[in-house]
């Protein structure tokens, strides 16, 4: 009994990390700007707990909000390969690679 009551606490605390993941991932841009590194981090916890569709939809939120980092379309193109979706993936890597190329001649030509 204790057994059970210990899993279903640690259930219940993991489902509220979750869903506090979720209602950033909701409010995005809202909170926290246009940080890259924000969205990255929240997708890692998505990433973590294989919730696959929720990190498209809020991958592309982030896109749809003129976020563009390329480690945003990879790991968008990730997501996308995982669930079969090799098409989608491509153009994500696509654009991943685009934006990549773009910052490194931006960087090459500040120096």
């Amino acid at each position: 009994m204790l057994t059970f009551l210990l899993f279903s606490a640690l259930l219940s605390l993991l489902a509220t990390l979750f869903f506090q993941a979720i209602l950033q991932a909701a409010l995005g841009t809202a909170l926290y700007g246009s940080d890259p590194a924000v969205f990255l981090r929240i997708g890692s916890v998505l990433n973590k707990y294989g919730d696959w569709e929720r990190l498209v939809q809020f991958y592309e939120t982030a896109v749809a909000n003129n976020i563009q980092n390329a480690d945003i379309f990879t790991q968008l193109g990730n997501a996308y390969t995982t669930l079969g979706q090799e098409d989608k993936a491509l153009v994500q890597y696509e654009k991943a690679a685009a934006l990549a190329a773009s910052e490194q001649k931006a960087v090459n030509s500040e120096q």
